[in-house]
């Protein structure tokens, strides 16, 4: 068996070695609205297209928002792993690094950060963004959060779509992801692959 995936919109992809031009926001979206945050133990159904659009707003640079929306494309593609399960599969991660390397060129292109030191605040503007999603997260939707040994927030600063459990559907995340998605790219005169 060749160690390829097929995608919804039928292109294939090399596992160990993917394609920049394979890559398209469809796809991304098809796939990120059908996977299951926190490996499905949330009192609802919670998408990782949900949570990347939760990621996104929490960033303030332009740039950093459209990355936040493709900070977890991979798992459109390779599943979305607990953490704690990553943390034994390097094989996994390096491939999970490629995905995301390949995906950021295909669907931002090759001249998107201006400098090194640009492309490391963004990162780290991200991440502290997930990191405070992954926390509202637990806080509101997780079931036994008391697991994570995350601080308590008090109800009211959770954030309001997780306080009031507006968690999206599959077909309602897939359009949030996309509306969210050609917003920014909007905001910043992009244009991806179909």
């Amino acid at each position: 068996m060749k160690p390829e995936l097929v995608t919804n919109s039928g292109r294939i992809i090399n596992i160990l070695n993917p394609n920049p031009e394979d890559f398209c926001l469809n796809d991304i979206a098809f796939g990120l609205s059908r996977q299951l945050r926190y490996n499905g133990m949330t009192v609802l159904p919670y998408t990782v297209a949900q949570h990347s659009v939760i990621v996104s707003k929490l960033c303030i640079s332009p740039k950093a928002q459209i990355v936040a929306m493709l900070h977890d494309a991979s798992e459109a593609y390779l599943h979305d792993l607990p953490t704690p399960l990553k943390t034994i599969l390097p094989d996994y991660c390096n491939i999970e690094t490629r995905f995301q390397d390949a995906i950021m060129e295909g669907i931002l292109g090759g001249g998107f950060y201006e400098t090194l030191k640009e492309a490391e605040e963004i990162d780290a503007e991200v991440k502290a963004a997930d990191r405070t999603a992954l926390v509202h997260e637990v806080n509101s939707i997780v079931l036994h959060p008391e697991a994570y040994g995350l601080e308590k927030l008090p109800e009211i600063l959770v954030i309001q779509d997780l306080r009031e459990r507006r968690i999206q559907t599959v077909d309602g995340a897939l359009a949030y992801y996309r509306k969210h998605f050609t917003a920014v790219e909007q905001a910043l005169n992009l244009q991806h692959t179909a």
